[in-house]
């Protein structure tokens, strides 16, 4: 969401500065408010804006419009009366920016309803338009669906526009008033006079500081408008009565190129600067400086006129823009993960023409068309990519990396591409996947895929930013679990074997046994009581034989003791019971034996415990095993060591290994860590820590 933000922060920056560079060189205002209509209306995301100036003081006239589509009616040069339009109209006239809405809570007049029905729009933003402190007209953005409300950044976005959009007008009107006074200079004396104290008015209210200066010499200034005083803090005579006032003012970086610059005017009789001036408070301004040199009819220099024009906020909006493109920048390159930043504008082109000819299920064509995916594979740009992706591939610099990618891509990589093409026929703007790659050496890899869109390229696909993270790793040890999962459910069903074995061939058959002499005295009863007796007696000591191989089975299980003296009591009645068994010698040492853990943590260590010795007995050649538990401040450890042959390098397949895994898994049932450190001919040894 952050990326979002800042990439609609930044268009809008670059359409503030296009307009203001627009506004600075050029005089063609029909030019500059078409702009300012076609840009609001698509970073706003509105049907139709429209600027509308005062036509007479009660009278707005629209001046210029522009139409998301060609379907909405045209209102140029249609007047509306402020008389009719009670919440517009007061608020445009104090400078503020008015709101209205279909659905608002508020009395709207019939004008004013009727004027949205007018414009089939639900919603619309009327933003003041001023010249110094007046109100000259109102730039008009609205939208159809009342959904769609405008927020905080529109507004400020809005008046930023409708004031670029001030200067030009006040630039075109002042232009043009000069020109028709000029023309008039032969008039009366009294009409004269009238035209200079308009200049005055009009040089004083507008935003530019008109200059003139000598044509040689110093370039002394010999007049300059009053509004010099609002501009920087100085009076004209401090520009007039010193020579030196100017370039002594301007800062001492740009000073040397507006010297070696100057006599450029002389060959091309006109010449444009940028350069910082030191105000009367001791902060530098940024101006432009334009200015024309004037001739006599021998075409000898009389004079240089000029205007400075304060450039100070597109000046920091440019600084801005390179600020956030140099953090972007940083951002990529330092990115852990492989960042390609890609062009499928050739692409977008080729399946809007397809789209055109009347293709609408694309995987149904690339299927019928395979050789088209790798067509449009070509068409893709490679502007930058990452260091991260440099190494990955190992490519030394980007145009041995853009050189070897038919390399790079495998024959799957085409099927994941041919997705990916086809998530953004269907207007989505993100796209992930698995694939497989291949480095400039041959190495293959894994990778997950992420293709992006930026906001503001949807309908260009000039930008589209690849993410690629490798998950080779990954992968071998989900294939290597899958085996070993495998192995351990096949272990667990062969201890399921055993163990109906054990039932079936000596309990059950014990059982069948017993019943089979209690069915033969039933049905031939001996008459002498002493050989029931002695049959009953056989009969009871199978029994008992069979009763304790059914214990010793469930023992192994679940003990009893384990529920009834808990872990201790029964960690040392398996260790008694498997010495007797194997005659291994097992240690048994805990720091302390009564200490109560929960049912779930006691099952599982009696577990570990019960397949750690099981392995011990079975691969280890052993004499003697440890087995020790110790309380640690902030959890518990339990230790398994035996003195046999040691574990194998690489156990991946052996019996031993499926008795590890099994240990592993019951670890972290526990939330615990399993360490194992085994030496050839040494032992042994499982260092098991969980939480306390």
């Amino acid at each position: 969401m952050n990326n979002r933000r800042q990439n609609l922060e930044e268009e809008r920056l670059k359409a503030v500065l296009k307009i203001s560079q627009a506004i600075s060189q050029t005089l063609d205002l029909e030019k500059v408010l078409m702009m300012a209509c076609e840009m609001t209306t698509r970073l706003l995301n509105v049907d139709l804006c429209s600027i509308a100036l005062l036509f007479t003081e009660k009278t707005y006239e629209i001046v210029k419009s522009y139409k998301k589509k060609d379907s909405y009616r045209s209102i140029d040069g249609e007047k509306f009366d402020l008389i009719d339009y009670p919440h517009i109209a007061p608020l445009l006239l104090k400078g503020k920016t008015a709101h209205i809405s279909d659905g608002k809570k508020i009395s709207l007049s019939v004008r004013e309803r009727a004027l949205l029905k007018q414009l089939n729009v639900k919603r619309l933003l009327a933003v003041p338009i001023k010249a110094g402190r007046k109100t000259i007209g109102a730039i008009v953005p609205s939208r159809i669906e009342e959904s769609s409300p405008f927020s905080s950044s529109d507004v400020s976005l809005c008046q930023t526009i409708a004031n670029q959009v001030g200067i030009a007008i006040t630039n075109a009107r002042l232009v043009k008033t000069l020109e028709e006074e000029r023309k008039e200079l032969q008039v009366s004396k009294q009409q004269v006079h009238l035209i200079n104290e308009r200049l005055k008015n009009l040089m004083f209210s507008t935003s530019v500081v008109i200059y003139a200066a000598k044509a040689s010499g110093d370039y002394e200034a010999t007049f300059i408008t009053d509004n010099v005083r609002r501009m920087v803090g100085y009076s004209p005579e401090k520009f007039i009565k010193s020579s030196n006032f100017w370039i002594d003012h301007i800062h001492p970086e740009d000073v040397q190129r507006i010297l070696q610059e100057l006599p450029d005017i002389f060959k091309k009789g006109f010449h444009t600067y940028e350069y910082r001036f030191q105000c009367k408070n001791g902060k530098y301004l940024w101006v432009r400086d334009e200015m024309k040199l004037i001739r006599n009819d021998k075409g000898q220099p009389l004079e240089i006129i000029g205007y400075w024009t304060d450039i100070t906020g597109r000046k920091k909006t440019e600084e801005a823009l390179v600020e956030s493109e140099d953090r972007y920048r940083r951002l990529f390159e330092d990115s852990p993960i492989s960042l390609w930043e890609e062009d499928f504008s050739r692409i977008k082109e080729l399946i809007d023409s397809l789209k055109s000819s009347g293709v609408k299920d694309f995987r149904a064509y690339f299927d019928n068309h395979p050789k088209e995916i790798a067509k449009c594979a070509a068409m893709v740009k490679i502007i930058d990519v990452n260091k991260v992706t440099l190494e990955f591939y190992h490519a030394k610099n980007i145009e041995e990396f853009r050189g070897g990618l038919k390399s790079i891509f495998r024959e799957e990589s085409y099927i994941v591409f041919k997705e990916g093409l086809i998530t953004f026929t269907e207007g989505k703007t993100t796209f992930e996947s698995d694939a497989i790659t291949q480095t400039l050496n041959g190495e293959q890899n894994c990778v997950y895929v992420r293709w992006s869109i930026p906001p503001g390229y949807e309908k260009t696909l000039g930008r589209v930013l690849i993410s690629i993270i490798d998950i080779t790793e990954r992968k071998k040890s989900e294939k290597q679990i899958a085996r070993l999962t495998i192995k351990v459910m096949e272990a667990h069903e062969e201890e399921r074997k055993k163990t109906a074995a054990r039932l079936h061939d000596v309990i059950i058959q014990d059982l069948a046994a017993i019943q089979l002499d209690l069915k033969m005295l039933q049905l031939t009863p001996p008459k002498d009581i002493n050989q029931v007796i002695s049959k009953l007696k056989e009969d009871e000591k199978l029994l008992s034989e069979t009763l304790e191989n059914l214990s010793n089975l469930t023992s192994d299980l679940r003990p009893r003791i384990l529920d009834e003296l808990g872990l201790f009591s029964a960690l040392r009645w398996y260790a008694d019971k498997f010495r007797e068994r194997t005659n291994l010698k097992v240690k048994l040492r805990m720091d302390e034996p009564n200490v109560k853990l929960s049912p779930q943590v006691e099952t599982t260590l009696f577990r570990i415990v019960q397949e750690s010795l099981t392995n011990v007995s079975k691969h280890s050649k052993a004499t003697m095993v440890t087995i020790s538990l110790l309380k640690k401040a902030k959890d518990f450890q339990i230790i398994i060591q035996d003195n046999g042959i040691g574990i194998q390098p690489d156990p991946t397949y052996s019996g031993t290994s499926l008795g590890l895994l099994r240990i592993k898994e019951n670890v972290e049932l526990i939330g615990g860590k399993l360490k194992i450190i085994s030496k050839k001919g040494k032992g042994t040894k499982l260092d098991i820590t969980f939480p306390n």
